[in-house]
């Protein structure tokens, strides 16, 4: 499904991102829209810096791809990712396309985290 970003969607229990957010200028603007969203999960795939960048001779400067704004490193694109999001799982998942895939969902509110923690104990 495609978006703009200004017309909040719902009821989604998946949302996947497959190499989407390495061309976006302003990707903070992608992860607050699917904040807004909630979904139960979130997958994110982009290419690790990391493999195309030692491929292609672009570890440092812009991306060689013209298309790409960006691109992370997993330990990078972990990081980023959870500034906005719990990170379930983080794997490389293809050599060939040099992969990584991270796995997420929304934080759950305070109240809610408290809730599972005494549901656990």
């Amino acid at each position: 499904m495609v978006s703009d970003f200004a017309n909040p969607l719902s009821g989604f229990d998946i949302v996947i991102c497959a190499d989407v957010i390495e061309h976006l200028p302003e990707p903070d603007g992608l992860l607050r829209y699917l904040q807004s969203i909630a979904p139960c999960w979130i997958v994110l795939s982009t290419p690790d810096r990391d493999v195309v960048g030692a491929r292609y001779g672009t570890m440092e400067g812009p991306p060689k791809n013209i298309h790409h704004v960006r691109e992370w490193n997993m330990p990078e694109f972990r990081s980023y990712i959870s500034c906005f999001f719990d990170v379930t799982d983080h794997l490389f998942v293809s050599e060939e396309n040099g992969t990584q895939l991270v796995l997420c969902h929304p934080r759950k509110h305070k109240e809610e985290q408290v809730a599972l923690r005494n549901e656990a104990s």
